[in-house]
C-alpha cells in the first residue's frame, strides 16, 4: 500500500470520526443545554466538512508522458 492510499484511509477514517463526534455532542446538547457542546458540535461538523471537500483532492502522482 502506497503513503497517498494510506493517507486516504486516516482523512476517511477522520470523517468517520467528526461525523460521529458532532452527532454525538448535538445528543448531548439536546440532553443538557450547554452552550458549549452546540459549539463543539458546530464546529466538528465544520472541520469534518471541509474533511470532505479535500478528500478528493488527494490523488497520487501521475505517470509522466514524455
Amino acid at each position: 500500500m502506497s503513503l497517498i492510499y494510506f493517507h486516504r484511509f486516516l482523512i476517511f477514517c477522520a470523517i468517520l470520526f467528526g461525523a460521529y463526534f458532532c452527532w454525538y455532542l448535538w445528543v448531548r446538547y439536546d440532553s443538557t443545554g450547554h452552550s458549549s457542546e452546540l459549539w463543539a458540535s458546530i464546529g466538528s461538523g465544520l472541520i469534518t466538512l471541509a474533511l470532505v471537500a479535500y478528500l478528493p483532492t488527494v490523488k497520487g502522482r501521475q505517470a509522466q508522458r514524455p
